[in-house]
């Protein structure tokens, strides 16, 4: 997503600055073919940019944070935080005590969508005061959608979001390993294209995609469950659809990115491929 919207602003002539030592070279190329300026270091990004975008693992969301508010407190008074990572209520409290002292801008926000490409944005939903830098850079990279000026809607917005979206696609996954392990597969795939075609698109859509973004969508399956916890609502749903994506990550194709995933293989490849070591593996 970092390296698709840096793309899109670097192609009408706005800056992009990041820090890539210690990246992948992956990483690093995705970085560079989009046309991000490396810096040395945090230190020089904070004092170089006008908005800092956090876009990263949520298990780094709350660090990352704290670096950029200590640094920021040092060297500057202007900056604007966007904080659009999917991140639980109370690692969004920890962010937000990390900038208490600081004179930052902190911009709840989410990202809804695929990454940008020429043709295409996803949108980013915010909530938060003071947005006017932020919304100069409307319909570029993103289509910017206002919530509220209350931080914490955003990322509310994001985490219900992912329950929707990776827990239907995990729902998916088991119900269709289910008919492959009875060897019933070829005849429920045409049950459903009976009853229900557009769960069955969704399907032939999104599993052949998964296992190149698992670890991500368990991460944000574990967020999740935190926030059903935290609501009092029954979490055993996203600890199953966690077990269910963990299939993903132990398959053969567990090793496949974006970039290199394999586009001949269609859903019942998949489904076949899932099945060979569903049952086998427990979070």
């Amino acid at each position: 997503m970092g390296a698709g919207i840096a793309a899109a602003f670097t192609r009408v002539g706005i800056r992009v600055v990041g820090v890539l030592n210690g990246r992948s070279n992956t990483s690093r190329e995705r970085a560079n073919k989009a046309g991000v300026e490396d810096l040395a270091d945090l230190g020089e990004l904070v004092r170089q940019s006008e908005i800092v975008f956090s876009i990263a693992p949520s298990n780094v969301a709350v660090e990352l944070a704290r670096r950029v508010a200590e640094l920021a407190s040092r060297s500057r008074s202007n900056l604007m935080f966007v904080e659009a990572n999917p991140v639980s209520k109370e690692k969004l409290k920890r962010i937000v005590s990390a900038f208490e002292s600081s004179q930052v801008n902190l911009v709840d926000a989410c990202i809804i969508g695929l990454p940008p490409t020429e043709n295409w944005r996803p949108t980013l939903f915010v909530a938060g005061r003071d947005l006017g830098p932020l919304m100069l850079l409307d319909n570029i990279a993103f289509d910017i959608a206002i919530i509220d000026n209350c931080v914490g809607s955003a990322s509310a917005v994001k985490v219900t979001y992912d329950a929707l979206s990776k827990g239907v696609n995990a729902f998916l996954t088991l119900v269709f390993l289910a008919a492959e392990r009875q060897g019933i597969l070829d005849t429920f795939v045409d049950v459903v294209s009976r009853s229900q075609p557009d769960l069955l698109a969704r399907a032939k859509r999104s599993i052949p995609w998964i296992p190149a973004d698992v670890d991500r969508f368990i991460s944000e399956m574990d967020t999740v469950k935190e926030m059903l916890d935290g609501l009092d609502l029954p979490s055993s749903f996203a600890a199953a659809a966690g077990e269910i994506l963990e299939i993903y990550r132990t398959s053969r194709f567990a090793n496949e990115t974006r970039r290199d995933r394999d586009v001949s293989r269609d859903f019942r490849e998949t489904i076949v491929g899932l099945g060979e070591i569903a049952g086998k593996t427990s979070r």
